[in-house]
């Protein structure tokens, strides 16, 4: 079947931006004198939904932190960046989206970080323009690998799952595209690299060949 949807995980994948949460999560932890490493952060947050990140962090440390004001405080932190640096923009998004627009393809996001986050991403960026619908993690019960998020956002675009295929960097959210029954691309970054992808992902090195893999699958 043709491909008429796509679907967008946004950080690590629209924006280069999993350092910045890992130097939020320190940000939040320094207070409290404990800190994660880049490898500690790889293995244990990245790819987790946003609500699943304060148990981890609590296990991992034996800390009792209170899940909503930690994930509120990591949230707030880059927010606070998202609004007053540059963004680090992965290339090729604005071509893949303004591409997806002109072909006539049904486009949304599906994230495990908050909606205030995304919001801000897409307003500064200026991309809320070519997304029809955003499914964030603090408005699913289930996050990442559950095919939730994605499942909702195949209903509010009226589009089976085999009409779409996503792009996600990370081995939980390609779970979660694949249990939805899309297609999916996995485009790893240096956080994600070393994961273990799913077997029936396609792995890509750019956006741009992201469009030559849709392109090939747009009139059967």
């Amino acid at each position: 079947m043709a491909i008429k949807g796509l679907l967008l995980d946004v950080d690590g994948t629209l924006l280069d931006s999993e350092l910045w949460h890992h130097q939020a999560w320190n940000e939040v932890l320094r207070e409290h004198q404990l800190q994660l490493t880049e490898a500690e952060y790889m293995e244990l947050i990245v790819g987790q939904s946003t609500a699943h990140c304060a148990g981890i962090v609590n296990r991992h440390f034996g800390t009792s932190f209170d899940a909503k004001w930690l994930e509120g405080a990591v949230d707030a932190q880059v927010n606070e960046w998202f609004q007053s640096r540059p963004l680090p923009e992965m290339p090729g998004v604005e071509s893949l989206l303004h591409w997806s627009r002109e072909l006539g393809l049904r486009t949304g996001v599906v994230t495990g970080s908050s909606r205030l986050l995304v919001q801000t991403a897409l307003e500064r960026t200026g991309w809320q323009e070519w997304i029809e619908v955003i499914v964030a993690d603090d408005e699913v019960q289930h996050g990442n690998p559950h095919p939730e998020g994605y499942l909702a956002a195949l209903r509010h675009l009226a589009l089976k799952p085999e009409e779409g295929v996503s792009i996600e960097d990370s081995a939980t959210g390609a779970e979660a595209a694949l249990a939805a029954g899309l297609a999916c691309l996995v485009l790893p970054n240096r956080f994600t690299d070393q994961q273990t992808f799913p077997e029936g992902t396609q792995r890509i090195g750019s956006l741009k060949e992201a469009k030559r893999w849709i392109s090939e699958r747009l009139g059967g």
